[in-house]
């Protein structure tokens, strides 16, 4: 039923009667599932890239960017970060070539 205030009494718009059961208006359709392992958020982490190798033209070298064997191979604010394998470096992504040292931000 609807109410007109212009009436003193419901009018009716609906083919059906009344029901004193309330309608459920939220959809009883499946969702989506979450997923069982988390997804990854998207990193601003560069690469690991060797872009310079004892010596040459591209020092010196950028974030994530190696093979570095002193600070000074760096760009300013950059450290070379010494690795005896894969380990991380902080600020990068990928795991490079193992014992390569590569540019980075400090530690945080």
């Amino acid at each position: 039923y609807c109410y007109d205030p212009n009436l003193s009494s419901p009018t009716s718009s609906s083919t059906s009667p009344p029901t004193s059961t309330p309608i459920n208006l939220i959809s009883s359709s499946p969702t989506y599932q979450p997923s069982k392992s988390p997804t990854k958020a998207p990193s601003s982490d560069l690469p690991l890239v060797i872009m310079g190798d004892n010596g040459g033209d591209n020092f010196p070298l950028g974030r994530c960017e190696g093979d570095c064997d002193s600070h000074d191979q760096c760009q300013s604010g950059l450290l070379c970060y010494q690795r005896g394998g894969t380990e991380p470096v902080p600020g990068c992504d990928g795991t490079g070539i193992s014992g390569k040292d590569y540019c980075a931000e400090k530690k945080k």
